[in-house]
């Protein structure tokens, strides 16, 4: 029987002019997606100097994830940066959106941030009470659901749990470039990472 893969976190820009960074941006994907992942680091790179990027990559195939050991990696990037969970923000499209959400909304990381594009919505995202997350969607309509319903049915019941929550919807991908994509998560990325250099320094591991 096949071993699933272990999670490996790959570090895809570093601060050397010595300045403490304001946040670690997580970008989550699938196994051979690390070149895409890169990509959009690049692109947001600008936009938040004071943020760090990394590069999360999973087995998006296997039926559970391992949340034990995302904790541990994330943990010690964070750490390697002297940031705390709470200054953190997990992006992923698709599937890995899903566990980014999952991961932030159900305690793993207390207090940090999550950008979704297109998250699944075949079932609700489960989420403990409280929930101290902010939480960013980008979805695009689709032909079978051109109104979002069931989009504005997930939010509004994130917000119904007192999840910070900021939603997009963007038409569906026929009628929408990447570009507008990009600069829609880019533009919540810009608000998280501005919130989390408000977050009070310390000289502490997080929890």
């Amino acid at each position: 029987m096949p071993q699933p893969q272990v999670p490996r976190l790959h570090e895809f820009s570093r601060s050397d002019d010595g300045a403490r960074a304001d946040a670690l941006i997580v970008i989550l994907f699938g196994q051979g997606r690390k070149a895409q992942a890169e990509d959009l680091a690049a692109q947001w790179a600008p936009s938040v100097p004071r943020g760090v990027f990394a590069g999360l990559e999973l087995d998006l195939t296997a039926r559970r994830i391992d949340l034990v050991a995302l904790r541990a990696l994330l943990s010690e990037a964070a750490d390697k940066h002297w940031l705390q969970s709470q200054q953190v923000v997990l992006l992923g499209a698709g599937r890995a959106g899903q566990v980014a959400i999952h991961v932030v909304l159900l305690g793993v990381l207390p207090g940090a941030a999550v950008i979704t594009l297109d998250l699944p919505l075949e079932a609700a995202p489960t989420i403990l009470s409280p929930a101290p997350a902010s939480v960013r969607m980008v979805q695009h309509s689709t032909p079978d659901d051109p109104r979002g319903e069931r989009f504005h049915a997930v939010v509004e019941g994130l917000q119904r749990r007192q999840v910070n929550i900021r939603s997009m919807l963007l038409p569906d991908l026929d009628a929408v470039t990447q570009r507008a994509t990009v600069r829609a998560a880019g533009a919540f990325l810009v608000e998280l990472v501005a919130n989390a250099g408000r977050q009070a320094p310390t000289a502490e591991a997080w929890p």
